[in-house]
């Protein structure tokens, strides 16, 4: 991360703004020393756009939806077919017997 005062930043405004979507920088924009704003580039923008999808009740396409389901199975351990089989095995004994408990991944 890079802090640069709003005064520097408008007199090299182009610069820093290729710094930050080129260069994938974050520039932390001051105003007498106290952090003001954040110059982030596109790509980072979307990213962190990207990110909160779900929790703000953006609609993503099905095939958003099953490539983020797929990672984080495969994060939590459950990479082949058999322990995803077995995991919605487990959560249906689950739902079946009652409150939910929490299980650990294999």
């Amino acid at each position: 991360m890079t802090t640069i005062s709003i005064a520097e930043a408008g007199r090299q405004l182009s610069q820093i703004v290729n710094r930050a979507s080129y260069g994938r920088e974050v520039m932390v924009l001051t105003s007498h020393g106290k952090p003001k704003a954040v110059l982030v580039g596109i790509d980072t923008f979307q990213q962190i756009l990207g990110n909160h999808k779900i929790a703000e009740g953006i609609q993503m396409s099905a095939s958003d939806l099953q490539r983020g389901l797929r990672q984080a199975l495969e994060e939590d351990g459950y990479a082949t077919p058999e322990k995803i089989v077995a995991l919605v095995r487990d959560i249906k004994r689950e739902i079946a017997a009652g409150p939910a408990q929490e299980k650990s991944a294999p």
